[in-house]
């Protein structure tokens, strides 16, 4: 269940990684759409309680449970919200 102010969303990225997680958009974009959060951030997306659904091909197993996750948005393919 997100937090206040979290939205669940799920990505791909270049490396054919994909994962679901959830982002605070507010952060990014006043009025929360995750277009305007993906287009007015600055280098990076930061995910927390994330998943990986297909996991990076190197050390999948040491990122895995950590507390947040930063994504460069430069490295992603697609995204959507799941909430």
């Amino acid at each position: 269940m997100p937090q206040e102010n979290q939205t669940r969303i799920i990505m791909s990225l270049r490396d054919g990684t994909v994962v679901k997680g959830q982002v605070n958009l507010k952060v990014y974009s006043p009025m929360g759409r995750l277009s305007d959060g993906l287009n007015r951030a600055e280098d990076f997306i930061v995910l927390t309680d994330y998943i990986f659904l297909y996991p990076p091909n190197h050390c999948a197993e040491e990122i895995a449970n950590k507390e947040a996750l930063f994504i460069n948005r430069m490295q992603i393919v697609w995204a959507t919200p799941l909430d």
